[in-house]
Protein backbone atom coordinates (compact mmCIF):
# COMPACT_ATOMS: atom_id res chain seq x y z
CA UNK A 1 0.00 0.00 0.00
CA UNK A 2 2.86 2.21 1.01
CA UNK A 3 4.68 1.93 -2.18
CA UNK A 4 1.60 2.77 -4.63
CA UNK A 5 1.30 5.98 -2.61
CA UNK A 6 4.55 6.58 -3.24
CA UNK A 7 4.46 5.32 -6.83
CA UNK A 8 1.42 7.85 -7.52
CA UNK A 9 3.72 10.97 -5.64
CA UNK A 10 6.27 9.90 -8.85
CA UNK A 11 4.15 10.26 -11.20
CA UNK A 12 2.89 13.44 -10.35
CA UNK A 13 6.26 14.86 -9.82
CA UNK A 14 6.84 13.80 -13.15
CA UNK A 15 3.50 15.01 -14.99
CA UNK A 16 3.75 17.93 -13.09
CA UNK A 17 8.00 18.84 -13.75
CA UNK A 18 7.32 22.18 -12.23
CA UNK A 19 6.64 20.74 -9.02
CA UNK A 20 9.20 19.87 -6.70
CA UNK A 21 9.78 17.25 -3.69
CA UNK A 22 10.65 20.01 -1.99
CA UNK A 23 6.97 22.34 -2.52
CA UNK A 24 5.56 19.19 -2.20
CA UNK A 25 6.79 18.00 1.20
CA UNK A 26 6.46 21.83 2.13
CA UNK A 27 2.57 21.50 1.23
CA UNK A 28 2.24 18.66 3.61
CA UNK A 29 3.93 20.71 6.39
CA UNK A 30 1.17 23.08 5.89
CA UNK A 31 -1.83 20.76 5.85
CA UNK A 32 0.03 19.03 9.00
CA UNK A 33 -0.18 22.17 10.97
CA UNK A 34 -3.38 23.13 9.69
CA UNK A 35 -4.83 19.88 10.85
CA UNK A 36 -3.29 20.17 14.77
CA UNK A 37 -5.16 23.84 14.88
CA UNK A 38 -8.48 22.36 13.80
CA UNK A 39 -8.18 19.54 15.97
CA UNK A 40 -6.84 21.38 18.95
CA UNK A 41 -9.55 23.80 18.31
CA UNK A 42 -11.84 20.83 18.28
CA UNK A 43 -10.64 19.50 21.26
CA UNK A 44 -11.05 22.60 22.98
CA UNK A 45 -14.65 23.49 21.71
CA UNK A 46 -15.41 20.43 23.71
CA UNK A 47 -14.17 21.13 26.97
CA UNK A 48 -15.06 24.95 27.34
CA UNK A 49 -17.32 27.53 25.12
CA UNK A 50 -16.64 27.52 21.54
CA UNK A 51 -15.52 31.55 21.88
CA UNK A 52 -13.19 30.16 24.40
CA UNK A 53 -12.11 27.64 22.20
CA UNK A 54 -11.59 29.87 19.10
CA UNK A 55 -10.17 33.25 21.26
CA UNK A 56 -7.55 30.60 22.56
CA UNK A 57 -6.53 28.93 19.78
CA UNK A 58 -6.10 31.88 17.06
CA UNK A 59 -3.07 33.47 18.53
CA UNK A 60 -1.72 29.87 18.23
CA UNK A 61 -3.20 29.63 14.03
CA UNK A 62 -1.42 32.90 13.34
CA UNK A 63 1.59 32.35 14.68
CA UNK A 64 1.96 29.35 12.87
CA UNK A 65 1.01 30.63 9.99
CA UNK A 66 3.43 33.89 10.24
CA UNK A 67 6.33 30.57 11.29
CA UNK A 68 5.55 28.83 7.97
CA UNK A 69 5.20 32.27 6.02
CA UNK A 70 1.17 31.15 4.47
CA UNK A 71 -1.45 33.34 4.65
CA UNK A 72 -3.04 33.06 7.94
CA UNK A 73 -6.96 32.98 6.55
CA UNK A 74 -6.92 29.29 5.93
CA UNK A 75 -5.88 28.69 9.57
CA UNK A 76 -8.85 31.52 10.78
CA UNK A 77 -11.44 29.50 8.34
CA UNK A 78 -10.39 26.01 10.56
CA UNK A 79 -10.67 27.42 14.13
CA UNK A 80 -14.12 29.05 13.03
CA UNK A 81 -15.29 25.99 11.45
CA UNK A 82 -14.08 23.30 14.08
CA UNK A 83 -15.28 25.86 17.02
CA UNK A 84 -18.86 25.56 16.09
CA UNK A 85 -18.52 22.06 14.89
CA UNK A 86 -20.51 20.68 18.02
CA UNK A 87 -23.30 22.89 16.20
CA UNK A 88 -23.51 21.76 13.11
CA UNK A 89 -23.37 17.75 14.05
CA UNK A 90 -26.54 16.11 14.17
CA UNK A 91 -27.65 14.57 17.63
CA UNK A 92 -28.78 10.89 17.57
CA UNK A 93 -32.03 10.82 18.98
CA UNK A 94 -32.37 9.83 22.66
CA UNK A 95 -35.11 7.30 22.11
CA UNK A 96 -33.26 4.60 20.92
CA UNK A 97 -34.72 1.49 21.81
CA UNK A 98 -38.57 0.23 20.56
CA UNK A 99 -40.63 0.54 24.29
CA UNK A 100 -39.27 3.99 24.29
CA UNK A 101 -40.74 5.31 21.06
CA UNK A 102 -43.71 3.76 22.30
CA UNK A 103 -44.18 5.15 25.58
CA UNK A 104 -42.77 8.03 23.58
CA UNK A 105 -45.77 8.01 21.27
CA UNK A 106 -48.81 6.49 23.80
CA UNK A 107 -47.73 10.06 25.95
CA UNK A 108 -49.11 12.48 22.66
Amino acid sequence: MLWQGWATLGVLVLVFGSLSLTRIATDLVVLGALTVVYGLTMLFAETMSDNAAAMLVFPIGLATAQALNVNFMPFVMAIMIAACQRRLTVAPPRLSTASSWKSHLQQR
